[in-house]
Parts: C-alpha cells; sequence; structure tokens
C-alpha cells in the first residue's frame, strides 16, 4: 500500500499507521529509548512525545509526532540536561513503543499496528 499517496507516514518525525482504534485509549503518546543518559542524575532517560491524529483515505489512522516535540523524562520526571534527541541518537534507539501514558487512563484497549514510519521529510 503507498501510505505516502494517502498523505501517511510522511511526518519528519515518528509515525504509527494503525487500524482498528474504535476502542483505543486518547491521547496516545510515543517512547524511543536509546540508552542516553542524564549527566546530572546519572540515569537513563526515555524520550516522550504526545501523538497527533490524521485519517488517511481508508479508514487507517496515523498517530504521529515530530521529532523536536520529543522530551526527555525519568519515570514520568523531566530531565532537562539530557542530550536531544538527534540523528546520533535515533541510531542508537533499541526500543520504540506507544504509551497510554498521556491519556492518564486505565482500562483495556486493542489497535492493529500496520507500519512505523521514522522520517526526515516535512
Amino acid at each position: 500500500q503507498d501510505f505516502g499517496r494517502m498523505g501517511l507516514g510522511s511526518t519528519k518525525g515518528i509515525s504509527f499507521v494503525v487500524k482498528g482504534t474504535e476502542t483505543m485509549l486518547k491521547p496516545m503518546g510515543a517512547q524511543i529509548s536509546t540508552g542516553a543518559r542524564s549527566k546530572a542524575w546519572g540515569v537513563e532517560v526515555t524520550y516522550s512525545a504526545p501523538l497527533l491524529e490524521r485519517t488517511g483515505d481508508d479508514g487507517s489512522v496515523e498517530l504521529y509526532a515530530p521529532w523536536s516535540e520529543f522530551t526527555a523524562s525519568f519515570r514520568g520526571e523531566n530531565v532537562p540536561d539530557a542530550p536531544p534527541l538527534d540523528a546520533q541518537q535515533l541510531n542508537k534507539a533499541y526500543r520504540v513503543g506507544l504509551s497510554t501514558y498521556q491519556s492518564q487512563k486505565a482500562g483495556p484497549f486493542s489497535v492493529e499496528l500496520i507500519r512505523i514510519v521514522a522520517g526526515l521529510r516535512e
């Protein structure tokens, strides 16, 4: 399927193209782990960003976040001295995930993941 033609997966950032979002807890967030550490705290940080949403022609949904929206945190606390999430850090990524933490809700949900896209184009 040509997601680019549908306008999906074209963000300068990360995109999760999904279906079956009816039961999804919203808003969702994206999390990326690279092994980066806080200089002052000495702990490994997780980069997180809230995901925005747009719908494709076929009913699929793109959950996306620009790289500039990602901030570093440790156990929910902002870590301002962590290295920025840049190309060097992205090359070290070992975990990429969806998170319901942004929704501040707990409960069952499901979503069908079709594709993950990490892009540098606008």
